[in-house]
């Protein structure tokens, strides 16, 4: 019970830690409109143009991402739905797992995810049990559950054969599997891994 508590806390501190780097971007996004909006020279009338359209640029990305199921976990029903997932999300993950009775490791893996899609919206996060998924679990040689696929615009650019290339014994933190998928191209941002820095720095000083 103590484990559940403090697993349960220390969500809590990622989820606060996300929604309060969500309400700085956006105060910084407003402070930066309204500068723009003072702007009146002609020459920096121009870079206000450039730099109001690359804010609506990013405001337009954001809500297909929201469309498109970007922010939670999602499991997919079938091969079709991640075809179509595949489609519609520039960079996704998917976890190929045991479903049922699964193990310890694949529990934790799940509740990562689940952070991780949460604290990176440019990536869909999903998972699909493996006995629903026949053909993909052939073409990608899926022999170990769970097993990450990352897909980029369509193409599969990395596969991680059970957990031991995040961590050697299988189990990490939703930071260590932050900083993998940075280390390989696939995530840029590190939100989970700065948070876990900060707390260690925290512990150190008290």
């Amino acid at each position: 019970e103590e484990d559940m508590s403090k697993s349960a806390m220390e969500q809590v501190a990622v989820e606060r830690a996300i929604l309060g780097a969500a309400q700085q971007v956006e105060r910084a996004l407003d402070d930066e409109i309204q500068r723009l909006d003072e702007l009146e020279d002609s020459e920096l009338a121009a870079i206000r143009r450039k730099r109001m359209d690359e804010l609506r640029a990013r405001a337009g990305e954001h809500a297909k991402w929201e469309r498109n199921g970007h922010g939670g976990l999602a499991e997919m029903a079938g091969e079709r739905d991640f075809f179509q997932a595949a489609k519609d999300s520039d960079r996704l993950l998917l976890a190929f797992t045991r479903g049922g009775a699964s193990s310890v490791f694949e529990r934790e893996l799940m509740e990562h995810l689940a952070v991780l899609a949460r604290a990176h919206m440019e990536c869909r996060v999903v998972y699909i049990k493996a006995d629903k998924a026949p053909y993909l679990t052939e073409k990608l040689n899926v022999k170990i559950l769970p097993t990450l696929v990352l897909v980029v615009k369509g193409r599969t650019e990395k596969t991680f054969h059970g957990l031991s290339e995040i961590h050697p014994s299988g189990r990490f933190t939703s930071a260590r599997l932050e900083e993998v998928l940075v280390s390989v191209g696939f995530l840029e941002e590190t939100p989970l891994l700065d948070l876990q820095s900060r707390k260690e720095e925290d512990e150190c000083s008290d």
